[in-house]
């Protein structure tokens, strides 16, 4: 991977390259938990501790986040990335960016 390590939770950039380390993995880039987002939606496919976590390092204040119920009373915690900045900061500092039907599937809160 070039030589460089970046600490956990911090973004290093060598020749416009973006590398991520997020927490928890293993240096190699494998790691089972993502943060994902569909551009609008941000949450975990892990658990809320890790969305509040990457969501405070990216700027986003925990009075944001929410945890309301659909039609069907099924909760989906999440926190909204309202401007193309915050979309930007977030696949900066590592989420993934996915499709609304895979962020519904695979969040640590879906119905599996």
């Amino acid at each position: 991977m070039l030589g460089l390590k970046a600490r956990p939770g911090k973004v290093r950039e060598l020749r416009g390259i973006v590398l991520v380390r997020l927490e928890g993995s293993n240096g190699m880039g494998v790691n089972n938990s993502m943060i994902i987002t569909d551009g609008i939606h941000l949450t975990s496919t892990e658990n809320e501790e890790e969305l509040h976590a990457f969501a405070g390092k990216i700027g986003l204040k925990r009075e944001w986040f929410q945890c309301h119920s659909d039609h069907l009373k099924r909760r989906r915690p999440h926190y909204d990335l309202t401007t193309r900045s915050a979309v930007n900061r977030a696949l900066i500092a590592g989420a993934k960016r996915v499709t609304g039907s895979y962020l519904l599937r695979n969040s640590w809160w879906a119905e599996k």
